[in-house]
């Protein structure tokens, strides 16, 4: 299971966020940290998923990128949301149907978003 700590500007003294996010994974597993920069044309994106989604006109630099996969276990862009997934485990079955996974979620979030309320919406609607 992964842990992650958020506290906000309000408590930490300094007026700063910190976030920090523990993703489990296997000791040398690289973790990349690449600039993707921001977009104002519209193209294809290349996610797990083998269907294509609506395009934003613009998107947000963010670092972001798992070395084996599109999608990220965390991130920030250049609005200042940051993302970190975890892990749910349950009973219900997975569906057959290739679909967006939780890491494809969180990049294009964090790609298209200015806040956390929009962030939190467009994963909802994906």
């Amino acid at each position: 299971m992964c842990d992650t700590c958020g506290i906000g500007p309000e408590l930490t003294g300094s007026g700063i966020s910190i976030f920090g996010k523990n993703s489990d994974r296997e000791a040398d597993e690289t973790q990349l940290v690449v600039s993707v920069p921001s977009k104002h044309t519209l193209q294809k994106k290349s996610c797990n998923a083998p269907t294509l989604h609506s395009q934003a006109g613009k998107t947000s630099l963010c670092p972001v990128q798992t070395f084996w996969m599109w999608g990220a276990e965390m991130g920030v862009n250049e609005k200042g949301v940051v993302i970190g997934n975890e892990a749910l485990f349950t009973k219900v079955k997975p569906e057959k149907t290739p679909g967006l996974i939780g890491m494809d979620l969180l990049r294009l979030a964090l790609e298209r978003s200015i806040d956390a309320v929009e962030a939190a919406q467009m994963i909802i609607e994906l």
